[in-house]
């Protein structure tokens, strides 16, 4: 299972900070083209002393306009806000805390798993996720990664019992999974979303995870070893 010791760093996506990146290279290069006159097709030495031959030059070469400045400087600020209001995105669908793990029909060829516990499961885009649910999840095998799946199976079922807070899961699954009540049957399992694997969790502060120990009624254990 991975450390997630820094929960700020981890909720910014990668794609977002290839975006701010490619602003950052961009938008010096559009203000000077924009703000900068037209060089004409060959340049011509003139001599300081002569008043009127240093006019044509400054009227050929008029340099950069009022108005282009002020339209780059607009476009630029934008492009900014535009960037700004851009959000990172936390890419963990569920943050959970485990209290049983049943594995089905055996731990070493688990086809399903039935995860107890109480849950909070990723909402949108950003950092949006459900008020913290009691009851279970009940997943399948992904056909597709079947070793990968149990070795993660294997993990959450380590972390049972244990009070502590982790998180696993895609943030945008091909189904998204169900939180089912305690007394409801176990049937029509829901593909397991493979995500980032199993992230333990230390900044119990983040809203998502402050939620959970609310509703277990429980404190925030230290995941540190």
């Amino acid at each position: 299972m991975r450390d997630l010791r820094a929960c700020g760093k981890w909720r910014k996506s990668i794609r977002f900070r290839a975006i701010t990146v490619s602003l950052t290279k961009f938008l010096p290069r559009f203000y000077r083209i924009l703000t900068t006159a037209r060089q004409g097709p060959r340049q011509i030495a003139y001599m300081k002393t002569n008043p009127f031959l240093h006019n044509q030059r400054s009227q050929n070469n008029p340099g950069p306009t009022p108005q282009g400045i002020r339209l780059g400087m607009i476009l630029v600020l934008l492009i900014c806000g535009m960037a700004g209001s851009l959000r990172a995105s936390d890419p963990i669908g569920i943050y959970a805390i485990i209290d049983k793990v049943s594995l089905l029909p055996s731990e070493q060829s688990a086809q399903t798993i039935q995860i107890s516990g109480v849950f909070s499961l990723a909402e949108g885009r950003g950092e949006a996720y459900s008020k913290p649910q009691h009851g279970y999840l009940f997943f399948t095998v992904d056909p597709e990664k079947p070793d990968v799946t149990r070795k993660e199976w294997a993990d959450l079922k380590s972390i049972a019992g244990s009070g502590k807070a982790i998180g696993f899961g895609s943030r945008y699954p091909k189904k998204k999974p169900t939180v089912r009540k305690t007394d409801q049957s176990a049937k029509d399992p829901d593909p397991y979303p493979l995500g980032w694997g199993i992230r333990k969790i230390t900044d119990s502060s983040y809203e998502p995870v402050k939620a959970l120990f609310d509703a277990a009624g429980k404190s925030a254990k230290s995941t540190k070893p």
